[in-house]
């Protein structure tokens, strides 16, 4: 049979188990089996070694150096594709900006690189969410490669460490960069070059190219994307499927009925509500950041802000899911995609991640906007005492002279005042909806896992059984035919 056919087979095969890939790698394998033309992805996080790789490509002006830096802000990117002309687009509600340049490295290797500023999690999966873009979808974007540039100094080894995941890299694959004067050196986790030098630059550039260009029917790099995809699902297949006579879970006697577990949750619900509307704002840490308190803790706004968010953002109800959780499980009900219990997700994570979001993206704007606010009412203050002051100097009585410096001083608070409790209102808000999305999804995992029921018996076992071991045979023959 030839390859690519039974590869797209096995690959289409792979939709009806669960395999823990992410369904963006398979399409991006699928399109470089189907299509011997189409591009090689490859992602670079930190635009600033972009100018050290493609500084001498004609292509590589000024203007576009400046919309890279523009456009790659964190939960945005750039696409960056070649063209004959200089062209910048963003798709109503993309995070992605596609930018098209004249640069010759892209047309040679028939690539093209998705440039950031950070990633996390998969760096082959690159995830994309721009918040303060109206409407902005969340873009899964897969890769074949990625380049993951940390700066320069202790501070990009910092950086790069950030990026290291438990699993073990590929080097044909990811490619960690750290600029230190020297000699270029190749380290445990990541590689060593001296940017100012000019030193190891050649060599990143190799790997950059390395793979892109076809040989035979598919493409090198594809191949590796291909390995990876079908070594990952087979292993994955492999552990979850159950040994013969696995009859699965059952339900255990004398646990919750499904009755008392539908008003656990109802009730659960209802009192992570009444919490949200509380939690951080009645902190004590909260009234911290009273508006006439700014005068010596605009500095320590963040830190003051993640205190409180981290201590006090639904933590009952974030124990009391996993309370619930504990429940459901004990009573028997499982997720039938899992028949592994240990593959399971045993409680729900929603609570924290959008606690995580909310340290890492909104704390930040509350932060820069105190500093923003406090040095505006402090200016104006200060300009109405040297106003004041040359009023007196002009023979205007010292009464009069010192009536406007209060007016100033007193109107400068009051803005203040208004313009932080509105910045404090809009934070809690926004606080409060990722609160209440976290709730809902908390919420409808405990229905579904409810709804699911018992675990699956004998004959849906036996039958999924078999299904994963043919699957597994043929993986294993696609990874050989590679």
């Amino acid at each position: 049979m030839f390859p690519p056919l039974f590869l797209r087979r096995t690959l289409a095969a792979l939709s009806a188990v669960e395999h823990g890939i992410p369904e963006s790698r398979i399409e991006l394998a699928l399109r470089g089996i189907e299509q011997k033309d189409a591009p090689v992805r490859i992602a670079v996080v930190g635009e600033e070694i972009l100018p050290v790789l493609l500084g001498g490509d004609e292509g590589w002006t000024a203007e576009i150096k400046d919309w890279v830096h523009q456009y790659s802000k964190p939960g945005r990117g750039v696409l960056l594709r070649w063209g004959a002309t200089h062209k910048a687009t963003t798709p109503t509600g993309s995070p992605l900006t596609i930018l098209i340049a004249p640069i010759e490295l892209l047309k040679t290797n028939n690539m093209e690189l998705v440039v950031m500023s950070r990633i996390s999690r998969d760096p082959l999966v690159p995830v994309f969410n721009a918040s303060e873009i109206k409407g902005a979808r969340v873009i899964e974007y897969p890769v074949h490669k990625t380049l993951v540039y940390g700066g320069s100094g202790a501070e990009g080894v910092a950086r790069v460490m950030e990026t290291v995941t438990p699993t073990e890299d590929k080097p044909e694959q990811i490619l960690r960069l750290v600029s230190l004067p020297g000699e270029p050196v190749k380290k445990e986790c990541f590689h060593i070059i001296d940017v100012e030098a000019g030193k190891g630059i050649e060599a990143v550039k190799s790997w950059l190219v390395a793979g892109t260009t076809t040989e035979g029917s598919i493409k090198p790099v594809v191949k590796t994307l291909l390995h990876d995809i079908l070594s990952a699902a087979n292993k994955e297949i492999s552990v979850s499927t159950p040994a013969a006579g696995n009859t699965g879970a059952t339900r255990i006697e004398g646990g919750d009925s499904p009755d008392s577990l539908a008003a656990a949750i109802s009730t659960w619900s209802h009192t992570a509500h009444l919490e949200l509307k509380s939690s951080v704002a009645e902190s004590q840490e909260w009234r911290k950041l009273d508006w006439w308190k700014l005068l010596w803790r605009v500095d320590d706004v963040g830190h003051i802000s993640r205190h409180a968010v981290t201590t006090s953002f639904l933590r009952h109800s974030e124990a009391d899911s996993t309370f619930l959780a504990g429940r459901l499980y004990g009573a028997g009900y499982r997720d039938r995609s899992s028949l592994e219990p240990e593959l399971e997700l045993e409680r729900p994570y929603y609570i924290a991640e959008q606690r995580n979001h909310i340290v890492t993206a909104l704390i930040p704007g509350l932060q820069a906007a105190a500093q923003k606010y406090l040095l505006s009412s402090l200016s104006t203050s200060g300009l109405s005492a040297v106003f004041s002051t040359l009023l007196y100097l002009s023979d205007i009585p010292l009464y009069s002279a010192m009536t406007v410096a209060a007016v100033g001083t007193v109107g400068s608070a009051r803005w203040l005042q208004s313009r932080w409790m509105k910045e404090r209102r809009g934070f809690q808000e926004n606080m409060r909806e990722k609160g209440r999305e976290a709730i809902v999804e908390s919420e409808r995992w405990a229905w579904n896992r409810l709804k699911e029921g018992i675990a699956t018996e004998t004959e849906e076992v036996d039958a999924e059984r078999e299904k994963r071991l043919r699957l597994r045979e043929e993986l294993e023959e696609g990874i050989k035919k590679l």
